[in-house]
């Protein structure tokens, strides 16, 4: 913001990031196997920058450049791991490394959005590479048939998305920490039923640049004090949301009148360099709108003008061990991820658990089975008494039950939200927003039927895993839904995706309507995965709704290019509204939400409301 324009400015921002792979990857990092997109992105690309745009907007460019450079190899292609490629592959990762080679089951096709039923029988991997390029034809994709310690080197981040024996899993854990001079991030996730559970670990030198993603704060100077620890008045420029700078952040002066050497003034960063600002600090009984800095004894006096803007430097970031953290987790909502507010704990059951079922599996060298909630809850009172684990929990024998129950059955809801929260620490590598500090464990326990459905028996059907959790007599009620989606962009693509893999509007009665006046757009192909470079100016809903088709041929989706509004009461008439069953908004305006929302309510219907803004998002 200048005083004299009255206008922003983009802040300087130092640009010190050491690089994001581990040296002498020449596959991830190196100039001789550059991805195709990082050429673009260097050559200043102008399609590069289109399609980007968007991510820019959200990440920065100096994000989506360092993607471009890295490289994930990714242990198992089951729905996670597949959730997690599509993300990473749309975002313009460099490159990703698939190893599976067990056959595709029909199974597979209640969670694997990419396989058909003639893909049943085909090795997985080597059958979603072409796949995955339809995505991003520059993203360098490929498979291979297993895990080494060279094949592991050529790459940015591992992540483990299957079941893998512990002692294998510790082992890798350690040699991703050992690389030098920069660890290879490791990332473990493994879903069942409804409970999800995601390790990080950047190693022990990984470097947060921007914790949160925000725009740096703004602040006029009011005036400057002369002396040791020196008093700033400020007051907040118009268009400046209001609120105090972080205790102990950076701040660089641009326009102050005297003071000369205050806006050259270096100090270091928290991880050794050399940056052009000062460190802020406080005192009790501070006047509200003011900060310290240091010594300014050494300046000429205060003139008049200037402005403060927030710099963001680096901060180290130390991860435990998956060994350590195993042991250690932390506690929820401090040093360990809280995702349960009213059933506070349930992450450390969730732990304690989880660590004792790999640990059975271990030693049995065998998966566990719904039958076996008394051994796992022995064993986790065993890892108590021989303080193989640090946390001191009362074991709740119903948890135990339900969270054995569906142990190895993935659910695709859950593989579509754990694929989002890894892709994104994936992103983070990069030094943007603050990664999960060890562990995440979530569960959504009130998904569950009150009791057990009778009818969960394998029919060699795509629906047999969720039959296995709800029951054939739930997935028939799913298929004969009449639903109606409006907009069909980002978040209706994911929409359509859950609808068709899940059975929604697949069957005799079902039927999904589907509205969105827009067309596709180059910059859309980077987050609306159904869409690809040949559908560009074609409408979003027919696109859309014929991937969808293909990924579950049974769905019945009517397809229009309508606004939803005052104007078209004609066609979304009495009778249309009321002959649904629920509607569900993928908006991008609030006058259109509020329409459909007031409809809602005067029909009765349920609705499904949701919508996103750079990294953040809302689901009501």
């Amino acid at each position: 913001f200048s005083r004299e324009r009255g206008k922003f400015r983009s802040p300087g921002r130092d640009q010190r990031m050491g690089p994001v792979c581990p040296s002498g990857i020449q596959s991830c990092c190196g100039a001789e196997d550059n991805s195709g997109l990082e050429i673009m992105a260097a050559g200043g690309d102008e399609a590069f920058l289109n399609k980007f745009s968007r991510q820019n907007a959200a990440l920065g460019a100096e994000v989506t450049m360092k993607m471009t450079k890295m490289r994930a190899l990714v242990i198992g292609c089951n729905g996670v791991s597949v959730e997690i490629v599509k993300n990473l592959v749309l975002q313009g990762l460099g490159g990703v490394t698939l190893i599976d080679s067990k056959p595709a089951a029909i199974q597979d096709l209640g969670n694997n959005f990419f396989l058909s039923e003639a893909d049943v029988g085909k090795p997985l991997a080597s059958t979603l590479v072409p796949k995955f390029k339809e995505l991003n034809p520059f993203c360098d994709i490929r498979a291979v048939a297993s895990l080494s310690e060279e094949v592991l080197r050529q790459h940015s981040v591992l992540l483990v998305c299957e079941s893998m024996p512990l002692a294998d899993m510790l082992k890798w854990n350690e040699l991703c920490r050992a690389v030098t001079p920069k660890a290879i991030s490791f990332i473990y996730v493994r879903t069942g039923g409804v409970f999800g559970h995601v390790f990080v670990d950047f190693g022990s030198s990984h470097v947060i640049v921007d914790a949160n993603g925000q725009a740096p704060m703004v602040r006029l100077v009011e005036s400057i004090e002369t002396g040791p620890e020196a008093l700033v008045r400020l007051t907040v420029p118009d268009g400046q949301a209001p609120g105090s700078l972080p205790e102990g952040c950076y701040i660089e002066f641009s326009d102050v009148h005297g003071c000369n050497g205050l806006m050259t003034h270096q100090e270091a960063s928290p991880v050794g360099d050399m940056v052009t600002a000062w460190k802020i600090s406080s005192k009790s009984g501070d006047p509200v709108n003011s900060i310290r800095i240091g010594d300014t004894s050494a300046f000429p006096a205060y003139v008049s003008g200037g402005l403060i803007t927030e710099k963001k430097v680096g901060v180290p970031c130390t991860f435990k061990s998956l060994a350590e953290s195993l042991k250690d987790p932390g506690m929820p909502f401090d040093n360990m991820v809280g995702t349960d507010m009213i059933n506070f704990g349930s992450e450390l059951q969730s732990h304690l658990l989880l660590q004792a079922a790999l640990t059975l599996e271990a030693e049995r060298g065998a998966p566990l089975a719904p039958g076996d909630a008394a051994a796992l809850s022995s064993k986790a009172k065993e890892l108590m008494s021989s303080k193989a684990t640090a946390l001191e929990v009362d074991i709740d024998d119903e948890f135990v039950s339900k969270f054995l129950r569906h142990f190895n059955t993935p659910l695709q809801p859950m593989c579509a939200f754990l694929g989002g929260i890894c892709a994104q620490e994936v992103v983070k590598i990069a030094g943007k927003f603050t990664p999960i500090p060890g562990w995440l464990h979530f569960n959504a326990l009130e998904a569950l039927p009150a009791e057990p459905p009778a009818d969960t028996e394998a029919r060699g059907t795509r629906y047999d895993n969720l039959a296995s959790v709800y029951g054939h007599s739930f997935i028939k009620k799913l298929n004969d839904l009449k639903y109606f989606m409006v907009g069909c962009g980002a978040l209706g693509c994911e929409f359509l995706k859950n609808f068709a893999l899940n059975g929604v509007c697949c069957g005799e009665n079902g039927l999904l309507t589907v509205t969105d006046a827009d067309r596709i757009e180059l910059s859309n192909l980077t987050r609306q995965f159904l869409f690809r470079e040949h559908n560009v100016g074609q409408p979003k809903s027919r696109a859309a709704s014929a991937m969808a088709q293909v990924m579950n041929p049974g769905m019945k989706v009517r397809a229009l290019e309508m606004f939803v509004g005052p104007k078209t009461e004609d066609d979304f008439n009495d009778d249309f509204w009321m002959g649904l069953d629920g509607i569900c908004n993928a908006l991008d305006n609030m006058e259109a939400r509020f329409y459909v929302d007031d409809q809602c309510v005067k029909y009765e219907k349920s609705l499904l409301e949701s919508g996103t803004m750079g990294p953040a998002g809302n689901v009501d």
